[in-house]
């Protein structure tokens, strides 16, 4: 899973497909964001 099975994010983080559960590409970006790692997500 590189980008996702998604069509996109809903307000709030959460998931469009389960609308109950937050993105989990909003959950690691947000933890990258605590380690100061988020150049991470920019590689190819």
């Amino acid at each position: 899973m590189s980008h996702g099975p998604c069509g996109g994010v809903r307000k709030g983080g959460f998931c469009e497909v389960y609308p109950e559960m937050t993105c989990p590409w909003v959950t690691l970006y947000n933890k990258l964001n605590e380690l100061g790692q988020l150049e991470w997500m920019k590689q190819v």
